[in-house]
């Protein structure tokens, strides 16, 4: 009997979940299908990330990814109007025909917006911006992001100088160069930097922090900084995350290069040099994309410094001002740097495959003379530095996604790693006893410090 009992009551049980889960799935399916599509710029054919798509009198919409790639759902079946817009952009208004369950796809070309008048400028910076505003606007968490075109306008050397300039950002220096970025007030080895979503492997001995001036900025296509954590970053950056962006091949073939020099009035240097240059160009009827980048480039950061410390005493209750220390500084130093990166990008149905690889190195050949007279302790210390060293880092990327009607996959197999080669280090030191300001007085200050 109690068998009996629970299958008359679980019956009918069963039968109404199943109605409840099925019946929406078919109304679904009888009234509504699906379209999908990719929004470009119609003169350079350069995706738009963050442009909206919406459904004329509908409640229905959606953003384009970081492919200019969009998908509405849900769409009701029959004739219906899709607008698209982007700020900088005219927006653009199509027709189709939907069809129950099934799925329309077709691609949006939009004009860069023009303004005229009496006195109107418009500038390249601003246009190279649009990309970066609309990807804040859209994005699902604090961010900030530099355009390529941003990146390269400004005469910045490395990527951390580009990360500087963002709000929120402080960044550290060595030999005048910004090394590491300091995001919401923590120390750079609470920030994951990635390329490309692939995190770099630290570069440093002491701690997890990466040194971002081995990487030039000329061959980057953006900088995104992400300042809050969501669920699908890694737990480990508690400031936050620093996405270098490598740039996909456009859809016309491309040769750009630059090349600069420099001179260092203090060490009478002409040797000064930075070169940056990438090629592009698509196959296989626009299915096959490759770009690669290349950039070198070499800076004499000589310098000489200066740091003086005082120090008071008080007699017969009077306070007196002095010299405590000296510290003079002659710095030599050299940097250079060259690095690399090559993508691939491949075309399938309803998705793509992609591979990239990219490479930097750095090297520093310095000479420090430090002379400090201090007089604290009565004594003049000499020292002389040396050291030539070379850092690099890598990191290859294979990945394939595609979005099918009935889910999304996104794999993908990467490897990064940091080298540090400084086998050449080398520290003298020489103390003086009683030769730091064996006959220097202390001055009476001509305000009162009682």
């Amino acid at each position: 009997m109690s068998n009996s009992l629970y299958n008359f009551r679980s019956t009918p049980a069963l039968a109404i979940l199943l109605a409840l889960f099925l019946v929406p799935q078919v109304l679904f399916g009888q009234g509504s299908g699906s379209v999908k599509g990719r929004i470009f710029d119609k003169k350079t054919g350069e995706s738009l990330p963050g442009a909206n798509v919406i459904v004329v009198n509908t409640s229905l919409g959606a953003s384009t990814n970081l492919d200019g790639r969009f998908e509405i759902r849900g769409v009701p079946a029959g004739r219906q109007t899709f607008k698209a817009s982007y700020i900088g952009y005219v927006s653009s208004a199509v027709d189709r025909t939907v069809l129950a369950d099934s799925a329309v796809e077709f691609d949006f070309g939009l004009t860069a917006q023009a303004l005229t008048g009496e006195e109107v400028l418009v500038t390249a910076q601003a246009q190279g911006q649009n990309a970066a505003i609309n990807q804040q606007l859209s994005s699902n968490t604090i961010s900030n992001i530099v355009s390529a075109a941003r990146i390269k306008e400004l005469p910045d050397v490395n990527a951390a100088e580009s990360i500087g300039r963002l709000p929120g950002i402080a960044i550290n220096r060595s030999n005048g160069e910004a090394s590491t970025v300091v995001i919401r007030g923590l120390s750079a080895k609470y920030n994951a930097i990635t390329v490309n979503g692939v995190a770099l492997p630290a570069t440093g001995g002491d701690d997890r922090s990466v040194d971002l001036s081995l990487i030039s900025s000329n061959i980057l296509d953006g900088i995104e900084v992400k300042k809050a954590n969501t669920p699908d970053m890694e737990a480990s950056a508690l400031g936050g995350t620093v996405d270098l962006k490598l740039r996909e091949a456009p859809a016309e073939g491309q040769f750009n290069a630059s090349a600069q020099v420099g001179y260092n009035e203090l060490q009478d240097y002409y040797g000064n040099y930075g070169f940056t240059g990438n090629w592009s160009n698509r196959f296989l009827d626009g299915d096959l994309g490759v770009i690669a980048s290349f950039n070198a480039d070499r800076y004499n950061r000589a310098a000489d410094k200066f740091q003086g410390n005082y120090g008071t005493r008080r007699i017969n209750d009077v306070v007196s001002a002095g010299i405590q220390n000296v510290l003079l500084r002659d710095e030599s130093v050299m940097r250079k740097r060259t690095g690399g990166s090559l993508l691939a990008d491949y075309a399938i149905p309803l998705g793509k495959v992609t591979a990239n690889g990219f490479y930097n190195q750095l090297g520093s050949d310095y000479t420090y003379r430090i002379n400090q007279p201090d007089r604290e302790h009565g004594s003049h210390y000499y020292n002389y530095e040396q050291d030539k060293n070379t850092t690099e880092i890598f990191t290859a990327m294979l990945g394939v996604k595609q979005d099918l009607d009935l889910f999304k996959y996104d794999l993908s197999l990467s490897r990064t790693g940091a080298y540090t080669d400084d086998p050449d280090r080398r520290t003298w030191g020489f103390a003086q006893e009683n030769g730091a300001f064996p006959n220097a007085p202390y001055d009476t200050p001509p305000f009162n410090l009682t």
